[in-house]
């Protein structure tokens, strides 16, 4: 299907578009390029990564979105000791303590009077990027054509037969292939703005994938607080997931800079709410901790982790030829997930 706004997309000398500069389409960018293809990789942020980056703020550093990175499969373990030998991740921990004990009571040598209290090792490492998440996707990066602020609007197919992302300021994008790495509600809406013909199951599927939300609270502290080791406390609260101090982890030079991620409930129920009234929540859910806060800062996380995941890698099946969707909800909701969606991604337009 032919729509005509679509018929004057800019040449940009690649055979490949990939819409977003996340870890599935920097990974996706890198084989394509190993494998002689031109890719350029269009972005409406500031920076690389996606979830995994790194914000600055308040004076200090934080991993704000994804905050370390598991191996489950042998593929993704060799690409994370690639990482390891380039110098931009390393092992962080093998365990995390959760928050409360039996009697309900929590766990941080502040409320206790005590030491740290040491997570159980289950033996499986957790990595962690050098010195943040954010240097793993600049090294992803490199040597790719990523073109940075450009928001895409739609998705179409031209007269000539290629893919056009058409961007906000109305600048138009081409190539022979097209890979879409937004949430899947995003990269619908985008196709569905340039006329893109969908096949009914396929779309059925792609509707039905769904995601969840998470707010993050940064804050910058007065003063230490004693979180154990290695500066982590998981669930420490119903409406708390998960707090780490980015000092501690290496990522701010500055004091103590906590990173607060909310449950998916929390998250659902006051995602729309003002800033200060999610502030005060969360700090009201978090009073037995002694938080001295300096300043603080709400980041909204709409898509942060599918809930439902796929496991076909990246998806291509009901869509017009040269176009691809990928990401996490294609292959599992990790850092992983969205590596492996990357290389499957490639893999599809290899075929194509």
């Amino acid at each position: 299907m032919v729509n005509e706004q679509y018929t004057t997309g800019v040449n940009t000398g690649s055979d490949t578009l990939i819409v977003g500069a996340g870890v599935s389409g920097l990974v996706a960018a890198r084989e394509l390029i190993a494998a002689g293809r031109r890719v350029v990789v269009l972005d409406k942020g500031r920076g690389v990564g996606g979830r995994i980056t790194t914000r600055r703020t308040g004076g200090a550093a934080f991993d704000h979105g994804a905050q370390f990175i598991t191996v489950r499969t042998v593929r993704f373990g060799a690409e994370v000791e690639r990482w390891v030998d380039a110098g931009v991740a390393s092992l962080w921990s093998h365990g995390f303590a959760d928050g409360r004990t039996g009697d309900g009571s929590l766990l941080t040598a502040t409320a206790h009077g005590g030491a740290p209290h040491t997570p159980a090792r289950d033996g499986h490492p957790r990595y962690r990027g050098v010195p943040s998440m954010s240097a793993i996707a600049q090294y992803l990066a490199q040597g790719v054509d990523v073109r940075l602020g450009v928001t895409i609007a739609a998705i179409g197919r031209g007269s000539n037969g290629r893919w056009v992302a058409k961007a906000t300021d109305g600048t138009s994008y081409e190539a022979a292939t097209a890979v879409v790495t937004a949430p899947a509600p995003q990269s619908l809406d985008m196709l569905d703005a340039g006329g893109v013909a969908i096949e009914t199951e396929a779309r059925s599927t792609l509707a039905s994938l769904a995601y969840e939300p998470c707010l993050a609270l940064l804050a910058v502290l007065e003063k230490p607080i004693e979180l154990p080791e290695p500066g982590v406390l998981r669930r420490p609260h119903p409406s708390v997931e998960w707090i780490a101090d980015n000092h501690r982890k290496g990522v701010s030079r500055a004091g103590p800079a906590l990173t607060v991620h909310c449950s998916p409930d929390f998250s659902v129920r006051h995602f729309d709410d003002e800033d200060e009234s999610i502030v005060a929540a969360i700090l009201a859910a978090l009073e037995e901790l002694p938080l001295r806060v300096a300043f603080c800062e709400v980041k909204r996380w709409r898509y942060s982790r599918p809930s439902s995941p796929l496991t076909v890698g990246a998806w291509g099946a009901g869509l017009p030829d040269g176009l691809v969707l990928a990401g996490d909800a294609f292959a599992g909701a990790r850092v992983e997930g969205a590596v492996l969606s990357g290389f499957a991604a490639a893999e599809l337009c290899h075929q194509e």
